[in-house]
């Protein structure tokens, strides 16, 4: 969550952690970014330019990177898919290029350990990825899957009949 004030964050935090006993939530305060699931959200370049929050990949210190091994018994058009879709990944979370190609060399180092090698990879690694692009393409990807589902029948599913299905006003 992103806060004026850091008085607005700790109400916040004490209210959040006071919804269920059990569960607390944990938290860092910091004036220039914060991490949520696979992203780091930043005051970078484009905060400076245009008032604009920055992204870069976060990766957990225990990642083993355990990818796919290239002599496994699966397509080679498959692994360039599953490359591929990685690359993009890693290019539509880091907004700052100098991040994109940090991220982008670690992960071929980590997939030439794993014994891929350069001649397979280097296809796939010296494709131009163009942020803005990939977003495009996704938001357009979205609005034909949106504007697709209006003209599909309803999904219909069986339930049991229990008490607590009453609730869902099926």
């Amino acid at each position: 969550a992103i806060f004026k004030c850091k008085k607005h964050a700790l109400k916040y935090i004490e209210i959040y952690n006071s919804i269920v006993d059990t569960i607390t939530i944990t938290h860092s305060l910091d004036q220039h970014s914060g991490q949520i699931l696979d992203v780091v959200v930043f005051r970078g370049p484009n905060y400076e330019t245009n008032s604009t929050l920055d992204v870069k990949l976060y990766q957990k210190v225990q990642n083993k990177y355990q990818y796919l091994p290239p002599f496994s018994f699966h397509n080679s058009r498959m692994f360039a898919g599953i490359i591929n879709s990685e690359l993009n990944r890693i290019r539509l979370n880091c907004s700052v290029d100098e991040d994109y190609n940090v991220n982008k060399a670690l992960y071929y180092s980590r997939l030439t350990a794993r014994e891929y090698t350069e001649r397979m990879l280097t296809p796939i690694f010296n494709k131009p990825r163009d942020r803005l692009q990939l977003m495009k393409s996704i938001i357009a990807k979205n609005n034909s899957t949106s504007q697709k589902g209006k003209q599909d029948p309803p999904v219909i599913f069986k339930t049991m009949y229990c008490q607590e299905s009453t609730q869902f006003k099926l």
